[in-house]
């Protein structure tokens, strides 16, 4: 029979899996808004498109079509930034504080707290490098991010309530993309093996 802590190792993998792709330079981003738009003008009328699992797929826009989500009551802005963009959301268990990514403030983002009922933003981390791909522990007292402020990407791990980020990882490639352990014991994240020239997982005690 599979022990607990072996079922909970497994259920941290799978949380990361889908995530470990790789942070997007901006030539691929832009590689790949190029490849949806071309595709979009190629295809017939009415029908949808498969951008072979870019975006999944992608049906053609009509006027007056609306989504799930753009009726009254379906959905409710959250973050409004009038400068730079807000991205990498998570809301914690309770559904009341969302931590996300923002370049609202300089060219390369920040990590940034705030209510989802209200409008007070907590900066969380102040540093000229990228900081991105923020997640909640299970008990929402920390948070987990990717940056590159040591000159690769690493995982820096940062109190809700106050002090600087502690960097928890140091390899010599890039380590993207955190997920705590259900009991917040352990991180997963994705590792580019030096070796294999691949993306892969692994999973770190934490204090």
């Amino acid at each position: 029979m599979m022990r607990r802590r072996d079922l909970m190792a497994l259920l941290v993998v799978a949380l990361a899996a889908a995530r470990c792709a790789g942070p997007l330079t901006a030539a691929r981003q832009h590689d790949r808004r190029t490849i949806a738009a071309a595709a979009l003008d190629r295809a017939p009328a009415g029908r949808g498109v498969d951008l072979l699992g870019l975006y999944g797929t992608i049906g053609v826009p009509t006027a007056g079509t609306e989504g799930p989500l753009d009726g009254i009551g379906g959905m409710h802005q959250v973050t409004f930034a009038s400068h730079g963009s807000d991205f990498d959301p998570e809301l914690d268990s309770t559904g009341r504080l969302l931590v996300y990514a923002s370049t609202q403030h300089r060219k390369n983002a920040d990590i940034y707290l705030k209510n989802v009922d209200g409008t007070a933003v907590t900066q969380l981390t102040d540093d000229p490098a990228r900081d991105e791909m923020p997640t909640f522990s299970p008990d929402g007292q920390r948070i987990a991010f990717a940056s590159n402020r040591s000159g690769n990407w690493d995982i820096q791990i940062v109190d809700v309530g106050a002090g600087p980020p502690v960097q928890v990882t140091s390899g010599l490639t890039d380590e993207i993309h955190p997920a705590f352990s259900p009991d917040g014991r352990q991180l997963v994240y994705c590792a580019y093996g030096p070796r294999s020239g691949q993306w892969e997982m692994v999973i770190i005690e934490l204090a």
